[in-house]
């Protein structure tokens, strides 16, 4: 009697076991899968940025938190697009805060990263969530706006950063204004994640 009752003991628990682990399992692919909040950024350069954007060039505009586990991936799917695009990573954190991330960030070609103070740019390019890219053309024309990475954390092929390199090739300022492109961004909420507001513009 005593064994039936912890046999039934232990064929429950490992019943729960499993039970757990794969709601555990689908609640990280969830979360792996669901895209940070989407923002509407602005159609065109805006004046009111302190950003520069040099004359006659695209610019892209990434924005990060260093702390953010989907900022490394972000940076290595940029490591793969030609090196003909000014790249600007607007850092939200202390300009102080450095790690192996943003070091592989700085080495980019044409790469600068600036500090985003009360993240008054953020709110001006309507960025809310880490790795959160956007390049605007040679003209201020915004050409594309989302996350260069599958999912969270994750680096492959992936459609944000098709549509990005589509739209690098197509920024020319002899060219017609070409359709601006879009896809989900995964990562961290920037607001949340700094623990500071966006800032009033």
């Amino acid at each position: 009697m005593i064994g039936q009752t912890r046999r039934r003991f232990a064929i429950g628990l490992g019943a729960f076991a499993i039970m757990a682990t794969s709601l555990g399992l689908l609640a990280l692919m969830a979360f792996d899968q669901a895209p940070g909040v989407a923002l509407t950024p602005p159609p065109q350069w805006p004046e009111s940025t302190h950003l520069a954007r040099p004359a006659n060039r695209a610019v892209m505009l990434v924005f990060v938190h260093p702390s953010c586990s989907c900022t490394g991936a972000t940076i290595a799917e940029l490591a793969k697009l030609p090196s003909t695009t000014d790249i600007v990573f607007v850092l939200a954190h202390a300009a102080r805060f450095r790690n192996l991330w943003m070091n592989n960030a700085s080495a980019l070609p044409g790469a600068t990263i600036v500090w985003d103070e009360r993240g008054l740019e953020a709110g001006r390019f309507g960025a809310g969530t880490s790795g959160y890219v956007l390049l605007y053309g040679p003209r201020g024309n915004l050409l594309f706006h989302g996350g260069v990475t599958g999912s969270r954390g994750h680096e492959g092929d992936n459609y944000g950063l098709s549509g990005l390199l589509a739209s690098i090739r197509a920024a020319s300022p002899d060219t017609a204004l070409p359709v601006t492109r879009s896809s989900p961004v995964f990562g961290c909420s920037l607001r949340g994640t700094t623990k500071w507001r966006l800032g009033k513009i």
